[in-house]
């Protein structure tokens, strides 16, 4: 499925959803995915902030973002041509398994230069779009994910009582981003005051407490409008109008949401 910047595409097989941004400028703001995302550069330059650390990225670029990792980034030459895999939590679990990785693992950086991982990356992708065989896209898939694992590393603890109270504080907002969510409400659940809550979430998630809740409402309006038309999804996921949806859903995802929605009519369209 094409929009004027990203060719997009869903393998339900393998269960990933495969982007492709050319010529793309446009930046995104601090957001966080619930899925994994494996991407490669191409071509241009931006200024890239992740888990609080700033870089620049280029050509040959190899991005890797964990579930709940927050990051943004600006254009700073070039136009953009940028190849990504969305892989959910579940699967990498599995497959990693597979590959002999019993706990759940992060990454132990978010920007690797690797030509051979770039290349079982690159494969990947293009067997997806190319519709290749379910046989070669998961010979692919399982190759690529065993050039990971050098990149990966167990998840580290964090302090407990901070951990405890940004897990209770997310849970709430899952829970309830359909309505109106106040900061002193979440504040007074997890017993913290508003400064020591925001420090937490920030330096847990990278994104304060309200960031957090228009990604959650992103990634559920993304699940509902697969079977519902865009404005009844912003309506049910906590947004104002279907204008305010849109606009977030663009910036969080580089696409309409009626575009996205039509990526899910096949098991693998493009």
């Amino acid at each position: 499925m094409k929009c004027a910047d990203c060719v997009a595409c869903r393998d339900r097989e393998l269960m990933v959803e495969a982007y492709w941004f050319r010529g793309m400028s446009q930046p995104f703001p601090a957001h966080f995915h619930d899925y994994y995302v494996l991407g490669l550069v191409e071509a241009g330059c931006r200024h890239l902030v992740c888990g609080g650390v700033e870089q620049e990225i280029g050509t040959g670029d190899v991005l890797l973002f964990q579930p709940g990792m927050s990051h943004a980034c600006t254009q700073t030459g070039g136009l953009l041509s940028y190849r990504a895999l969305n892989v959910p939590e579940t699967v990498m679990a599995e497959r990693m398994r597979c590959l002999g990785a019993e706990q759940m693992l992060r990454f132990s950086r978010s920007v690797v230069r690797d030509a051979q991982f770039s290349d079982a990356l690159r494969a990947v992708h293009q067997a997806i779009f190319c519709c290749d065989s379910l046989q070669q896209r998961r010979t692919a898939f399982s190759e690529m994910l065993f050039l990971l694992l050098p990149y990966c590393t167990a998840e580290k603890e964090h302090t407990r009582k901070e951990r405890k109270a940004v897990c209770a504080a997310c849970a709430w907002i899952q829970a309830h981003y359909e309505e109106p969510v106040d900061l002193a409400a979440l504040c007074s659940r997890v017993h913290l005051s508003k400064a020591a809550l925001l420090r937490a979430f920030v330096r847990e998630k990278g994104i304060t407490p309200y960031r957090y809740l228009e990604t959650v409402r992103i990634a559920a309006a993304k699940v509902l409008q697969r079977g519902m038309r865009p404005a009844e999804a912003a309506l049910r996921t906590g947004f104002a109008d279907q204008s305010h949806f849109s606009r977030q859903f663009r910036r969080h995802m580089g696409l309409p949401p009626g575009v996205y929605r039509k990526m899910f009519q096949k098991g693998v369209e493009k």
